[in-house]
């Protein structure tokens, strides 16, 4: 193992703005054994060791070069182990993205499937739109946004004819859409719905 003392003497005497003097003066020895500290022609004993940390406010390890190495492997350590923690989450948003799309696309087809909307293009159009941009898209988010506002838009201008499918469909994913636009459609939505 090899120490890093004169070299960490050295820097920490320099960002302390001292002259080799100025710490021979400190520790009560020659500029000399200061010079030869740095130099690693020979080393301070415990005693001066300890001077120097607390003259420089590090541990004795650090002036050693010890803490840093500890630090170092701990660091790439835990830079690893944020890295794969992170690959993790990636994979189950991945997998949790496909199953919220299968999921979406089931809802959207079993409206579409529901005798009334098959009777009624406008409501049609929205299911296959919807669909069709999820399948592109995968973006659960987005389309729900965007569905929950057609779903609205549509039963507004067809207040007499609710779909239940439609209101169904729409509170199964309004969740998924951005909260503001669901919820402020939930609120508009609520006022349309007869069960």
């Amino acid at each position: 193992m090899t120490l890093e003392l004169g070299n960490n003497i050295k820097q920490c005497r320099v960002e302390h703005e001292m002259t080799q003097v100025d710490l021979a003066n400190k520790l009560n020895v020659s500029r000399q054994t200061i010079s030869k500290w740095e130099l690693e022609r020979s080393y301070p004993d415990i005693e001066s060791l300890i001077i120097l940390s607390k003259t420089f406010g590090i541990s004795v390890d650090s002036l050693l070069g010890l803490r840093e190495k500890k630090r170092s492997r701990f660091k790439k350590e835990r830079a690893e182990a944020e890295r794969v923690t992170l690959l993790f989450k990636e994979y189950l948003n991945m997998k949790t993205r496909d199953e919220k799309v299968k999921t979406m696309m089931d809802q959207i087809s079993a409206a579409y499937s529901d005798p009334d909307v098959k009777q009624n293009a406008d409501a049609k159009k929205i299911l296959l739109d919807s669909a069709k941009e999820l399948e592109k898209s995968e973006d659960v988010d987005l389309v729900s946004t965007r569905l929950c506002k057609k779903i609205a838009a549509y039963c507004f201008s067809h207040p007499k004819e609710p779909l239940r499918a439609l209101v169904v469909l729409h509170e199964q994913v309004k969740h998924y859409a951005v909260k503001y636009d669901a919820t402020a459609l939930t609120a508009m939505l609520a006022g349309t719905m007869w069960f």
